[in-house]
């Protein structure tokens, strides 16, 4: 009884563990399948024949430290050589509070991730034509997190994703963010994903050029090869099967 009261008992986790967490979800890969190509720091998935989506983990390598982001979703169409992304840092909050001077290093994160992606247009949109439906084209999250998570969970951490803009007015404001203060202004941790896979959620599509270029100029090794290859490995076998029928 002793055993399985702890088992249900939700336990304090650490930042670093909640994004851990993330990374490595198992029901991604009910939900995908099998990742097609992993490391340590890559998680890339089947998404159909031609669209593959990628997790980049940064945290806590240099590359957080120039960026300012713990995680990164990619989306490619490699049909038409685009992609499209979100940025994520995670912060853990206390009973649904994130105060901005519980964090020394958050301000300096989000600020950076101001000027790498919303200040460098990325968050700017085409005119939506009358058949598309999605949210606005914001491309960079703050993340609060629970601290409280479920023992051994399938599920993505409990929390939201908050366009950086309305982070950074409700932290201007009033120094912190509050569950309540963020209801209207962000979309939960568990939908995420889905909506982001859905193209409702993240940036415009852009050219993987146009991805490598920022990923280079800023330092950072695009790692692009690997989603290049194996699409080329899915266009080799699917003229195998037009020769073989």
């Amino acid at each position: 009884m002793v055993a399985a009261k702890e088992y249900f008992t939700p336990r304090n986790q650490s930042e670093h563990k909640s994004l851990n967490h993330d990374f490595y979800l198992r029901s991604r890969d009910d939900y995908f399948g099998k990742p097609i190509y992993e490391t340590d720091n890559f998680k890339d998935y089947q998404i159909n024949k031609n669209k593959i989506l990628r997790l980049r983990l940064l945290h806590p390598d240099k590359d957080e430290a120039i960026l300012g982001v713990d995680l990164i979703y990619e989306h490619f169409d490699m049909e038409f050589e685009i992609v499209r992304f979100a940025h994520m840092q995670y912060k853990t909050w206390n009973n649904s509070v994130l105060y901005e001077s519980a964090s020394s290093n958050m301000r300096a994160q989000l600020l950076k991730m101001k000027d790498h992606i919303c200040d460098s247009s990325f968050c700017d949109g085409h005119e939506s034509s009358p058949s598309e439906y999605r949210f606005p084209y914001c491309s960079a999250f703050l993340r609060p997190t629970s601290k409280l998570q479920a023992n051994n969970s399938k599920l993505v951490t409990s929390g939201y994703h908050v366009p950086l803009c309305q982070a950074l007015k409700l932290l201007d404001k009033d120094g912190k963010l509050t569950k309540l203060s963020i209801k209207d202004k962000s979309i939960k941790g568990s939908i995420f994903e889905e909506l982001f896979v859905s193209n409702i959620a993240g940036s415009r599509w852009i050219s993987i050029d146009e991805l490598e270029k920022f990923y280079e100029d800023k330092g950072i090794a695009s790692n692009l090869n690997t989603i290049r290859i194996h699409a080329q490995e899915v266009d080799t076998y699917g003229e195998y099967d037009k020769i073989k029928d």
